[in-house]
C-alpha cells in the first residue's frame, strides 16, 4: 500500500530526457526529432535568434512576427486561415525576446502541404498596410486598457529599473511607437534575421524520422539562403541608480508590488541552490510569503517570488497586489521574509518538500511528446548541454540549508533590490 502520508524521497528521483534525435539538413541546419505517440498528429516548430533585443527600435521584432501570418506573395490573410481550417492545422507565431518561433500543429496526412505553407509565411511575407493597420490599430486599444491597471504599470516601471528605459527590455511601450512601425522597416527587419541557416527545427511527430527528414530537406531546400552574420544578444543593462520607485494614484484602492533585481541565469553553477532559495521565499503555495502575507496577514489573494530566465541572466520578481491601507506593511513584512532566508537556515522538512516541489514541477513539464519537445528547445536555443535536465536533479538535490542561505545572500542584497509600488504607499 502506497504511503501517502510521508513525501516521497527526492534522492530517489532519476531523470534522462526522453527519447529525441538530432539530425541535419544538407546545409547543416539542425533538426530535433521527439518520438510521439500521436501517429496521426504532428508539431512542426521552427525558431530564429531574433527577439525584441535584437530590433533597431520599439517593437518591430514583435510585429514582424506577428505579420508574418497576415498576407505573402501568394495568399492573402483569408487565404492563409482558410487553408488551415480546411486542413485542420493551427498555425502559432511566438515572439520572444532573444527569439521567435513558428509553430504549426498538423496532420500527418497534410504535412508536406502544410509545410509549404509555413515556408511561403516565413519566405514570403509582405507586411500588407491594410492587415498591418489593423494589427496596430488593436494593439494600440489594448495598450490603451493595460495602462489602467496598476499591475501592468508596474511591471512596466520595474522593467525600466533592472535592465535601463533605453534598453529593449526596458524600454516602456507608449501609444506612439505603434505610429512608427511601418512596412518598409518590417520587409528590412524580417529579410535580415529570418535566414534559414540561423534557425533550428523540433518536430514532435509518430512517423519515422527519416522519412520525416526526407520531406524537411525536399521542402526547406535553402542552401542558397545563407547569412553568416547570426544575432548575438548584447546584454549592456543600464540599471537604474534609484532603488525606490512610488507611482502615486490617489484614486486607487490597491497597490501593485514589485520587488527584485538581476540573478544568474540557469548555466550559473548558483542557479540550482538560488532556485530552492527563491521557491522557499515564494515559489509556491505553502511558501513563506504567501504563509506570512496571505494566510497569516490576509493583506493578498496571492504574492509569488520567482526567477524570470533569458538565454544568459535571470531577473528575480516578488509581485502581489494588495489594500493601499496595508502597503507598507506588507512591504516591511516581505523584508522580514527576506531577512530571514539570509540570516536564518531553513529546516531539513522545509528544504525537502521545496526540493521535491521543484523536480515535480520540472518533471511535469515532460507530461507528454509536446511538452518534452518544448524542454528540448528551451535547453538547445540557449546552448546548454543535453543533460541539463538530469544534471538539474541532481544539483536540486544536492543543496543544502547552509548553500541555500549563502547563495541568496551572495547573489541577494536588501540594498541593490528594486521597488515598485503603484497606487499608495
Amino acid at each position: 500500500m502506497l504511503n501517502r502520508i510521508n513525501a516521497p524521497s527526492y534522492s530517489s528521483i532519476q531523470f534522462d530526457l526522453p527519447e529525441y534525435e538530432q539530425k541535419y539538413l544538407k546545409n547543416g541546419t539542425p533538426a530535433y526529432f521527439v518520438k510521439s505517440d500521436q501517429n496521426e498528429l504532428t508539431k512542426l516548430d521552427i525558431t530564429f535568434p531574433v527577439g525584441s533585443i535584437h530590433q533597431p527600435i520599439p517593437l518591430l521584432s514583435t510585429m514582424c512576427c506577428r505579420m508574418l501570418e497576415e498576407g505573402t506573395e501568394k495568399y492573402s490573410s483569408e487565404d492563409i486561415a482558410d487553408i488551415l481550417e480546411i486542413n485542420g492545422s493551427y498555425l502559432s507565431l511566438n515572439a520572444g525576446r532573444e527569439d521567435s518561433s513558428i509553430t504549426i500543429y498538423l496532420l500527418n496526412k497534410h504535412f508536406e502541404k502544410m509545410a509549404l505553407l509555413v515556408k511561403e509565411i516565413i519566405e514570403s511575407s509582405i507586411f500588407p498596410d491594410k492587415e498591418l493597420k489593423i494589427k496596430l490599430n488593436n494593439s494600440k486599444n489594448t495598450l490603451k486598457v493595460n495602462l489602467e491597471k496598476n499591475d501592468f504599470e508596474a511591471q512596466r516601471v520595474f522593467n525600466a529599473s533592472v535592465y535601463g528605459k533605453n534598453h529593449n527590455f526596458g524600454h516602456p511601450t507608449e501609444l506612439i511607437d505603434y505610429e512608427n512601425i511601418v512596412n518598409s522597416d518590417l520587409k528590412k527587419f524580417h529579410k535580415n534575421n529570418y535566414v534559414w541557416n540561423t534557425c533550428k527545427f523540433f518536430v514532435t511527430t509518430g512517423k519515422d524520422f527519416n522519412k520525416t527528414l526526407k520531406l524537411l530537406q525536399q521542402i526547406f531546400d535553402f542552401s542558397d539562403q545563407f547569412n553568416n552574420q547570426f544575432n548575438k544578444s548584447e546584454y549592456n543593462f543600464n540599471t537604474q541608480k534609484s532603488k525606490i520607485h512610488l507611482v502615486e494614484k490617489p484614486d486607487s484602492v490597491q497597490s501593485s508590488i514589485k520587488i527584485g533585481c538581476l540573478v544568474p541565469g540557469r548555466a550559473d553553477r548558483d542557479f540550482a541552490a538560488l532556485k530552492v532559495a527563491v521557491t522557499t521565499l515564494g515559489g509556491y503555495f505553502g511558501s513563506r510569503l504567501m504563509k506570512n502575507i496571505r494566510e497569516d496577514k490576509g493583506y493578498t489573494y496571492g504574492i509569488g517570488a520567482s526567477i524570470g530566465l533569458m538565454n544568459k541572466v535571470g531577473v528575480l520578481s516578488i509581485s502581489t497586489d494588495v489594500g493601499t491601507n496595508v502597503t507598507k506593511s506588507a512591504l516591511a513584512e516581505i523584508y522580514k521574509e527576506i531577512d530571514k532566508i539570509q540570516n536564518e537556515l531553513v529546516s531539513n522538512n522545509e528544504l525537502n518538500r521545496v526540493k521535491n516541489y521543484i523536480i515535480g514541477g520540472m518533471l511535469s513539464g515532460f507530461d507528454g511528446a509536446w511538452e518534452t519537445s518544448d524542454r528540448l528547445k528551451s535547453i538547445v536555443n540557449v546552448d546548454l548541454p543535453f543533460s541539463y535536465y538530469s544534471d538539474f536533479v541532481e544539483n536540486i538535490s544536492n543543496v543544502s540549508a547552509e548553500m541555500l542561505r549563502n547563495t541568496f545572500n551572495k547573489h541577494i542584497k536588501e540594498d541593490q533590490l528594486f521597488e515598485v509600488v503603484v497606487g499608495n504607499k
